[in-house]
């Protein structure tokens, strides 16, 4: 009788967890869609700042490390970038890319990290982003941190995270506008219980250029066109070449 009363007293505790996790990333999903409805109108302050406050409660709960919000949710992209094919020829990989960041609170995940990435939607062509790395650590702690926030780094959203062993290559992309667009690799480590940040690879391209981003899983290669950027145009040529690089031992080497 005993044993009954803790399995019944376990399962009601963890569905009321659930059901308290499954209202936090409710709220998100419901202020998402009122801060695309008002991005451009005189409640953009208030309904933006009840953004920030839904996220920060999504973000500040524990149990949210071992949950993923449901299909129910639709302003949520959960592991849907990772395999980009734009359905059109006249969409481009980056248009695709920066109208999910734009559109979705994108959440990529693998092993026991997750960034969650959302255009921060100033307006114009100029695009900033705001990404939370969120992980388990040896302990059972869930921690979440901000990203990303140095002046110099590069404003991208993630897209996919590989894991490796205990390294994580986690890819990004990112536009200043003026017709350009970037692409981020960030080699992170899970070491000594934390999660740091070794070294990053920043490419660049045209917007309407594809620079045709692989890893190959089997052999840790990443391949990719590198264009050649002309300083006297500001834009970068048609010339290109494949340049192939092999992670080891948290770095990327040439081959």
């Amino acid at each position: 009788m005993k044993t009954i009363r803790h399995l019944v007293l376990f399962l009601v505790t963890n569905l009321g967890v659930q059901g308290q996790t499954d209202a936090l990333f409710s709220d998100v999903n419901k202020a998402q869609k009122l801060r695309l409805k008002h991005t451009f109108s005189e409640q953009r302050d208030s309904v933006f700042s009840s953004f920030d406050t839904a996220i920060n409660a999504l973000l500040s709960s524990s149990e949210v490390c071992r949950e993923l919000p449901d299909s129910t949710n639709h302003y949520f992209l959960v592991n849907k970038l990772k395999d980009i094919s734009p359905k059109a020829k006249h969409i481009s990989i980056g248009q695709k890319l920066a109208y999910a960041f734009m559109n979705n609170i994108v959440i990529t995940s693998s092993g026991q990290i997750k960034i969650y990435s959302w255009d921060d939607l100033g307006g114009g062509s100029y695009h900033s982003y705001t990404n939370y790395l969120q992980y388990t650590d040896d302990k059972g702690n869930c921690i979440t941190n901000p990203i990303d926030t140095k002046e110099e780094d590069p404003e991208v959203g993630y897209y996919d995270i590989v894991q490796i062993d205990n390294y994580y290559l986690a890819f990004g992309y990112g536009t200043y506008g003026g017709g350009k667009q970037h692409f981020l690799i960030k080699i992170l480590k899970y070491q000594n219980n934390a999660i740091i940040e070794l070294n990053q690879l920043e490419i660049g391209s045209n917007r309407s250029q594809n620079i045709d981003l692989k890893y190959n899983s089997e052999d840790s290669t990443i391949s990719y066109k590198a264009y050649k950027f002309e300083s006297d145009v500001g834009f970068y040529s048609k010339d290109y070449e494949t340049v192939n690089l092999k992670f080891e031992n948290g770095k990327l080497l040439k081959i």
